[in-house]
């Protein structure tokens, strides 16, 4: 079982409420279709990079504004990564902000891709299938 990791910003310091929910949400529209995956959550960012490190996950949804280092600082510290795998892995960026320059600024920190908030659960879904394919894991 490879986890995914899902990376949520929290409703404030310390709201540990907030990210079982989301991780609940998640679990919710993800396990019906991949039933074997295991959801890993992190706090902050600093906590997500060390998530990461310990145990790569096969894809990351990082939140773009997530408590202390920001989903783009945590998106670059992962591409810079020694180890091969977070340098490859999948990362879904997820966000309410628009725009077209904030995508490209994602695409070249390294982003795989982008899902819009409110998350919809079909795209999430295809998202989730296509980057968990066999042969498409770090």
């Amino acid at each position: 079982m490879q986890p995914i990791g899902c990376i949520s910003e929290a409703a404030g310091p310390g709201d540990g409420a907030a990210k079982r929910l989301s991780g609940t949400r998640f679990e919710r529209i993800i396990r019906p279709v991949v039933p074997t995956i295991l959801i890993a959550e992190a706090e902050d960012g600093e906590q997500a990079i060390v998530r990461a490190r310990s145990s790569p996950p096969a894809l990351a949804l990082i939140d773009l504004h997530m408590p202390g280092s920001g989903g783009l600082e945590v998106l670059r510290a992962l591409r810079q990564e020694s180890d091969q795998r977070l340098r490859d892995l999948p990362i879904l960026i997820l966000s309410a902000e628009r725009g077209e320059e904030l995508r490209q600024d994602c695409t070249r920190a390294g982003a795989t891709g982008f899902l819009d908030k409110p998350i919809d659960q079909a795209r999430l879904l295809e998202a989730v299938r296509r980057h968990l394919a066999p042969g498409n894991g770090p």
